[in-house]
């Protein structure tokens, strides 16, 4: 004779939609219908002991994978491993790259490696079931598996409070982290994700981050100091001593010069860690800041005044003569007549604010003041025509710019002004 259980078919029907479902969640869900005391476990147990039927089956492995997961429920009949684990390795690479994982990308991501479509609340059924799940925010759809997985955003935060000694802004943090962005992976390694977290799920990131206080809404900093040379590279520990002993700002030059060329660093090494190091901010062309660091206008000017040469070679302009022009001078080097370029130095930057042509005195044809996409201006033609005015490589010159009449005049210095344009103090014309 067959035993009619009515309450366990239906208990069967209502269990089968959550599925699969970690046993606490099922547990949640139909507290309703089992009552303080009883789980599904035991109404599992009592179904096959005592019934000789399985209504569902639990296991620790619902991604059929060597590590143990936290006891989940799963219906034998639909489960899909394929799907559970296409969803967490989904949401394990975008919580390593972005610092979170978002529902809908994940479905995304999870339906592409596995060829069918899986909808949103289908790739959080897998994804709920991962040890150390939690919603960051569950009305957007934001969620991560706890610090202990390796996360971007976190090393990125550490490092930066870590160098600027202090608290610093959630939004300077989320700054840091976009900035480290590298464009160039090899193909033979796994491409991030390239998503930003908003700023409200860095802040609930970085809140449950042990040895970080959250201060004032999304400030954070240390609990304790963390030594700078534990989280930075040898090309970023070298920067940022350089940086520190320049009151947290200064010039690629001078970087090149007290770094690359007393081989501390490599030139290359150099480069990809100013464009791409979370420390750094970029002030302005050619002058870095340590992000989050407390900055004095004095060492600005002093970093600014040395963009593209030495402190005691870079131009100083003079105070505007009676005529409306200003002056300043420089070295026609060998390397400017071998590659015809003219680079504009930062004092006369700012003094031509439009592209285009400016007359040099004593030649027929105008110079062109050009900004480049890098940020960088320069003067095309004009060493071709200071060299058909008779001008070699070594003269001291001194140019004379009048900024609305676009005029530019150029004239050698006398033995006796060159003496003193290169010593200690550069003479101002």
């Amino acid at each position: 004779m067959q035993l009619l259980t009515p309450h366990i078919d239906r208990l069967a029907d209502e269990i089968r939609p959550l599925l699969p479902a970690t046993m606490d969640a099922v547990d949640t869900q139909l507290r309703g219908r089992l009552g303080e005391r009883l789980s599904i476990e035991s109404v599992s147990r009592f179904c096959r002991e005592i019934l000789g039927r399985n209504i569902v089956a639990l296991t620790d492995r619902p991604a059929d994978m060597a590590y143990l997961w936290s006891p989940t429920v799963i219906d034998p009949a639909t489960h899909d491993v394929t799907r559970i684990r296409a969803a967490r390795d989904a949401a394990l690479r975008l919580i390593r790259s972005c610092g979170a994982a978002q529902a809908m990308f994940v479905a995304g991501a999870a339906s592409e490696i596995t060829g069918t479509g899986l909808t949103p609340d289908e790739a959080m059924q897998g994804c709920r079931m991962v040890p150390g799940f939690e919603w960051l925010s569950e009305r957007d759809g934001w969620f991560w598996f706890g610090e202990g997985n390796e996360n971007r955003l976190v090393t990125i935060a550490l490092k930066v409070l870590a160098v600027s000694g202090r608290r610093v802004d959630a939004e300077e943090i989320l700054a840091s982290f976009i900035r480290a962005r590298r464009g160039y992976y090899p193909p033979e390694q796994l491409r991030p994700y390239l998503i930003e977290p908003p700023l409200q799920i860095v802040v609930e990131v970085l809140r449950r981050v042990k040895g970080l206080k959250n201060v004032q809404s999304d400030d954070f900093l240390l609990d304790k100091p963390v030594p700078v040379e534990t989280v930075l590279s040898d090309a970023e520990l070298a920067v940022y001593s350089l940086m520190r002993d320049n009151g947290n700002i200064i010039s690629r030059h001078t970087l090149v010069t007290e770094l690359v060329k007393t081989g501390k660093v490599k030139l290359m090494a150099l480069h990809v860690s100013l464009n791409s190091s979370p420390i750094y901010r970029q002030l302005d062309r050619g002058v870095f800041a340590l992000r989050g660091a407390t900055l004095n206008p004095a060492s600005l000017r002093e970093a600014q005044r040395t963009v593209g040469g030495d402190a005691s070679k870079s131009a100083r302009i003079s105070e505007r003569d009676k005529d409306g022009y200003y002056h300043f001078t420089f070295e026609l080097t060998e390397y400017m007549v071998r590659t015809r370029v003219w680079e504009v130095p930062r004092a006369l930057d700012d003094l031509i604010t439009e592209e285009g042509n400016v007359t040099l005195q004593g030649s027929e044809q105008p110079v062109v003041f050009a900004r480049l996409p890098s940020g960088s201006c320069r003067l095309k033609q004009f060493v071709s025509r200071l060299l058909q005015q008779g001008f070699v490589a070594g003269d001291m010159l001194n140019l004379a710019l009048h900024p609305e009449q676009r005029l530019i005049r150029v004239t050698q210095l006398g033995p006796i002004m060159q003496r003193a344009e290169t010593g200690d103090q550069p003479r101002l014309f």
